[in-house]
């Protein structure tokens, strides 16, 4: 499946901050396009 270098549960679970909200990282995404350190952002 593949390899991750997030941090996993006991079960081998990936761990999701879920108390940060979708709007948010979005825009945080398009301050690093503002930024020039991504070119776009995809979905």
């Amino acid at each position: 499946v593949g390899t991750t270098d997030s941090a996993l549960d006991a079960n081998g679970v990936l761990e999701i901050d879920t108390t940060i909200s979708l709007e948010t990282t979005w825009h945080a995404m398009e301050e690093l396009v503002s930024m020039g350190l991504v070119r776009s952002i995809g979905i």
